[in-house]
This record gives structure tokens, C-alpha cells and sequence, in this order.
């Protein structure tokens, strides 16, 4: 194989089969996989005239056509330190990438059980593993503390706001060195939660004293005049000064009965005389 960027240079290289061809299933990402948090996706080997195993760079180190982004300068962009590598194979694209992104000046972890190799001795995984451990890169397992850690600040990330940014930028995530942007609920929880316990009650007071939506009626001025109108339940049940007053007016109409039964007697005497 010879170097595009200088003939003079060449490598020794394995002739791979035809594969992961764009636009064929082959190419395509297994349906295991969320591939709506996946943030962008790197086309590499897009160069015929040389191999490009690495996500970072071609058999050479050279960053080029071949790939369909810098990824080094992507992910120093968004402030990224810590790379996960896994996936095929683990003795040739898995630890290419994990060597340059070493290079890169990242922390690399390579997930053992997460990788498959072309062979498993010392011209395979074996050899890898000592290969990307001689330059710093740690193997490590799915269930170590290294992915935990991992798994629980991406928790804590999407909680606080933050969110995956695709090629198209539909969704944003935190600027760099930015803070993450916390939800309006719970920022108006922290607003409350720092208020006075004096400012709490009136802010309840002035809630209890609002109308509801669907009562019916409809209000009208402030809320000091809603409160005045109040007392109009009174109405609705008489008070015992009222009961009294009452029965007073009856017994004043008592004497006017008493008076049309002194007429009756008169009345049957003129009868008599005819």
C-alpha cells in the first residue's frame, strides 16, 4: 500500500474483502443500537487508493477525504475527554481508533466484551490488547467502574437539560464551557425554594383568593374587591335578630283580627229587629 500524501512511503497491509458498502445493508446500523442518540456518524475508507482502519485518520495518519469529518477536532469542540471504543474488529478498526484517540491527547477505554476480533491469539485480540495498553489505552469491562461512572454522569446530563446533537442540529446541547440548561419547572422550584416563608403565604393567600376558571361567575376589580363581596352569604342564612323581627310583625297584625270578630255580633242584631 502507498502512501497518497507521499509515494516514497508504503505499508504492508492485509487485502480485506469488499464490505460495508454505502447504500446496502451492510452499511446499515444494527437495530440494536439507539440511533437517536448517536450525536454523528464518521464515513471512512472513502479513499480507494489507501486503507483507513482508524476513525481518526488512514493507515498513514493522514487526515484527508477519506473520512467525511475530523473527528479529533469534532469532539475537542464539544469539550469531549473521554472516548468508549467498541464494536469490529477489535484487532484492526477497534484498535487503530483506540491508538489515535490516544494520540489525540483523550483518555481511551476499550470495552472488552463489546468488540469482536478476526482472531483471538497473539496475532489477534492478544496482541491488541498489548498493543493499545503499551500506549495507554485501557481495556476494560462493561461491568467496571469506568462505564458506571460513565452511564451515570450521561444520567445526570440529560437530566439537567443537556441534549444529543445530530449532523442536522435538531437537537442542541450546552455551548461549550456553558453550564447545562436546567428545565423552567425546576427552575421555578429553586426560585420558591429561596423565597421568604412570609412571601410563600401571600403567594397562597392571593392563589386561594383568585376565581376558578369554570365557577360561573364572572370577576370583575381587584382582589380586595372580590374579598369585600364576600359576606353575601349572610343572605343565604338568617341570623337570629332576623327570626325576631319576624315574629314581632305578626303579633302587631294580631290585633286587626281581633277587631273583625267584635263586628260579627252587630251584624246578627239588625238581622233580628227585621
Amino acid at each position: 500500500m502507498i502512501n497518497p500524501s507521499n509515494p516514497a512511503q508504503t505499508k504492508q497491509t492485509p487485502i480485506w474483502p469488499v464490505h460495508c458498502i454505502a447504500g446496502t445493508p451492510g452499511s446499515d446500523l444494527i437495530s440494536e443500537i439507539n440511533s437517536s442518540a448517536i450525536n454523528y456518524v464518521v464515513e471512512k475508507g472513502r479513499d480507494k487508493r489507501v486503507e483507513m482502519y482508524s476513525a481518526f485518520a488512514d493507515a498513514f495518519g493522514n487526515k484527508s477525504d477519506a473520512a467525511s469529518m475530523d473527528l479529533a477536532a469534532k469532539l475537542k469542540e464539544k469539550s469531549v475527554s473521554h472516548l468508549y471504543v467498541v464494536g469490529l474488529t477489535g484487532d484492526c478498526c477497534v484498535k487503530a481508533t483506540a491508538i489515535d484517540g490516544k494520540r489525540e491527547g483523550f483518555e481511551v477505554y476499550v470495552l472488552e466484551e463489546v468488540q469482536r476480533s478476526v482472531n483471538a491469539g497473539e496475532d489477534g485480540w492478544v496482541g491488541a490488547k498489548k498493543e493499545m495498553e503499551e500506549v495507554g489505552v485501557k481495556v476494560v469491562s462493561v461491568e467496571g467502574p469506568e462505564v458506571k461512572k460513565a452511564n451515570k454522569l450521561a444520567k445526570e446530563y440529560e437530566k439537567e437539560g443537556g441534549g444529543y446533537e445530530n449532523e442536522a442540529g435538531s437537537k442542541n446541547e450546552p455551548e461549550k464551557g456553558a453550564p447545562a440548561q436546567k428545565s423552567d419547572a425546576k427552575k421555578d422550584e429553586e426560585v420558591k425554594a429561596d423565597e421568604p416563608e412570609e412571601k410563600k403565604e401571600d403567594a397562597k393567600k392571593e392563589k386561594a383568593d383568585k376565581p376558578k376558571a369554570n365557577s360561573g361567575k364572572k370577576a370583575t376589580g381587584k382582589t380586595g374587591e372580590i374579598k369585600a363581596k364576600a359576606p353575601k352569604k349572610e343572605k343565604k342564612t338568617p341570623t337570629e335578630g332576623t327570626r325576631k323581627s319576624s315574629r314581632i310583625g305578626t303579633k302587631r297584625n294580631a290585633p286587626a283580627e281581633e277587631g273583625t270578630k267584635e263586628k260579627a255580633p252587630a251584624k246578627k242584631a239588625k238581622s233580628a229587629k227585621k
